[in-house]
C-alpha cells in the first residue's frame, strides 16, 4: 500500500488496510543537554559557546568534569517572560546576546520573536556572570 507522508497503515475490519494519521507530541526541555560519550563540561560549554565554569556551577551534583553518558546537564537558567518583554529587552537586561537566547531556545531560532513574547513563557537564558 502507498502511504501518504505522515500517514500510517492500520488493519481495519476483515484485515483490510486503512490509511490513517498518527499524531505524536514531542516535549523538549529547555536549558537541558543530555551528555554523550566523550562529553565533558568544557566541551559542552564550547558547543553552546558558553562559559564552562558557569555550566559547572549550574550542575551542583556534578562532582567530576565528565558527566555520565545520558545524564542531564543544565546549560542555562529558566526565566519567566513578563508583560512587555521582548527578546531584545531580555538580552539587554541579562547582558546576553540575542543570538545566544535563540540558540538556547529552539523555538525562537527563526527570528519571529524579537518584538514581543507571550507573558509567562519560560525561556532558557545564560546571563553574563562575568560583567562588573
Amino acid at each position: 500500500a502507498v502511504v501518504p507522508s505522515g500517514g500510517v497503515v492500520m488493519v481495519g475490519e476483515e484485515g483490510a488496510a486503512v490509511v490513517g494519521e498518527l499524531c505524536v507530541a514531542v516535549s523538549v526541555p529547555r536549558c537541558v543537554y543530555r551528555a554523550k560519550e566523550g562529553d565533558d563540561v568544557r566541551r559542552i560549554g564550547e558547543m553552546f559557546e558558553l562559559d564552562w565554569l558557569t555550566i559547572w556551577g549550574l550542575n551542583v551534583d556534578l562532582s567530576i568534569m565528565t558527566p555520565p553518558v545520558g545524564s542531564q546537564v543544565m546549560v542555562g537558567r529558566m526565566y519567566t517572560v513578563q508583560e512587555g518583554d521582548s527578546l531584545v529587552s531580555i538580552a539587554k537586561e541579562f547582558e546576553a546576546p540575542v543570538s545566544l537566547l535563540r540558540k538556547l531556545n529552539f523555538d525562537l531560532a527563526d527570528g519571529r520573536a524579537s518584538s514581543s513574547l507571550p507573558p509567562f513563557t519560560a525561556l532558557c537564558l545564560f546571563p553574563n556572570t562575568c560583567s562588573y
